[in-house]
């Protein structure tokens, strides 16, 4: 007899549940310093405990702004996957409309990667951008996590911008 996994549900993540997922956001963090190694040249990295302790009251900020929203995936009970989503004034050149959604985190679990969770959060989230009136979703990408760029390359996304890190210097 084969087991046959619960089907994945998306779920609406309220900002005081935030830490369900955790461990997840937790993978994410060490996956984009095996995937970025040099970024360490302009910035030295956070512990995972430091950068939780740091992300999370910022994902919190982020949910309490007007039109931005977390999700959820879940496998039965458990998280697998999770997404947030800001919205934000469009760029002035290009007639994207007046304001933009930003797909601020996108992390699956690393054991549930490649199995369509991004996809199914990803398009949730496209969705009800879409619902507010939102034509346009901008996605930041680790310039050297190449299978991150070809899955939104995938879901139809194009790459326009560069961004690029400069330190500051104050008064010597």
């Amino acid at each position: 007899m084969t087991e046959t996994a619960a089907p994945i549900t998306i779920e609406d993540l309220p900002s005081d549940s935030l830490e369900e997922i955790r461990e997840i956001w937790l993978e994410l963090h060490e996956h984009h310093i095996g995937t970025d190694p040099t970024r360490a040249a302009v910035a030295r990295p956070r512990t995972a405990e430091q950068a939780w302790r740091f992300r999370r009251p910022a994902m919190e900020r982020w949910l309490r702004e007007p039109g931005a929203f977390a999700l959820v995936a879940r496998d039965a009970a458990a998280p697998v996957g999770f997404a947030v989503a800001t919205v934000k004034d469009a760029p002035g050149t290009w007639d994207v409309g007046d304001r933009i959604g930003v797909l601020d985190v996108l992390a699956v679990a690393a054991s549930r990667r490649r199995q369509g969770i991004g996809g199914m959060l990803t398009s949730e989230v496209s969705r009800r951008l879409a619902a507010d009136g939102i034509s346009m979703m901008q996605i930041e990408v680790l310039a050297t996590n190449e299978e991150a760029s070809r899955f939104y390359e995938r879901m139809g996304a194009a790459e326009s911008s560069r961004l690029y890190w400069l330190l500051t210097k104050g008064d010597d």
